[in-house]
């Protein structure tokens, strides 16, 4: 018996749509897996605790520029300045492994905390990556 024309275009749409969901969820589980751990370790043991004293450094960074026409890039130098920062790095075993984190402190924070010390990061008190400030030389 032959199919009608209708219903079959129904079915390859079915087929279509349930292709595209089976290929999103895929898309989803390796975009999960992929990413590991996104969670920071927030408390543990410190093992390190280390002060850099305030420098300065100079970057290239690129600027894209478009007259509608072209687009080019040019590289312009930045200066980075750094004041003193107080770091802590912490550590706590973890399925069978070390994980580990640093923070950036206050220098009354760093003088309290003693390495073999229990650090818990709190939000507003310590920073996740080194302060600086930026100008355009």
């Amino acid at each position: 018996m032959k199919e009608n024309y209708p219903l079959r275009i129904a079915k390859v749409f079915i087929s279509i749509i349930i292709t595209i969901v089976v290929l999103l969820f895929v898309f989803a589980a390796f975009a999960i897996l992929l990413s590991g751990s996104e969670t920071r370790l927030t408390e543990g043991e410190v093992y390190d605790k280390s002060f850099t004293a305030a420098h300065s450094q100079t970057l290239m960074l690129p600027i894209v520029h478009s007259n509608g026409k072209t687009t080019y890039t040019t590289m312009i130098p930045y200066i980075r300045n750094y004041p003193d920062t107080y770091s802590i790095s912490i550590r706590d075993f973890q399925d069978g492994e070390w994980i580990t984190e640093t923070y950036y402190v206050s220098k009354e924070v760093y003088n309290d905390v003693e390495i073999g010390d229990i650090f818990k990061y709190e939000i507003g008190r310590d920073l996740e990556e080194a302060p600086y400030t930026q100008a355009r030389q």
